[in-house]
């Protein structure tokens, strides 16, 4: 899915038409929107993970990683092997030399009109949509279209993410 499909489908649902082939105001809003929902989910709901070779020793600086911006470092592996690290603001710290595996979590930033989302399939262009047309409501200030899809925005968002855990309800015998 490309960021355009989803801003299309908030610009349906708000029964709105944008030509979002050429950059005016109401399509940059819509993209400004877009881009918000995409970092907010996948800096909060969802884990966006890389793993890279880097064939630095010592610090290793967060802009020389291929995506970003980097939220936290999960691991980092040379020759299959666990390798120490120590994270810092702009740059981690890497207890080993030559070359390593390093994996870590990542969030959406920088979105145009053409970037493909890579996001897991559970998240759905449908529930951005909702996410992206609340917040264009919110920022045009019609408060009862932002409440509507905000709220459908937020329900759909928590069925996504909601319980991961098995329920298993004993058997019992009813009389």
């Amino acid at each position: 899915m490309t960021t355009k499909n989803i801003l299309e489908k908030a610009a349906s649902l708000l029964e709105l038409t944008v030509n979002f082939t050429t950059v005016n105001a109401t399509s940059a809003r819509f993209l400004s929107c877009g881009e918000l929902i995409l970092n907010e989910l996948t800096s909060q709901y969802t884990d966006l993970k890389k793993t890279e070779t880097v064939f630095q020793e010592g610090e290793v600086l967060y802009s020389s990683l291929s995506k970003g911006p980097v939220l936290r470092i999960l691991s980092v592996k040379q020759n299959g092997r666990k390798v120490k690290f120590r994270e810092g603001t702009t740059s981690f710290e890497v207890s080993c030399k030559g070359q390593a595996e390093v994996t870590y979590s990542y969030c959406i930033k920088d979105v145009t009109l053409t970037t493909n989302i890579e996001l897991p399939p559970r998240f759905t262009d449908d529930l951005l949509a909702l996410g992206v047309a609340a917040e264009y409501c919110y920022r045009t200030g019609f408060n009862d279209g932002a409440q509507k899809y905000g709220e459908r925005y937020t329900t759909a968002l928590q069925n996504v993410v909601g319980c991961k855990k098995t329920v298993v309800l004993s058997a019992r015998r009813y009389l």
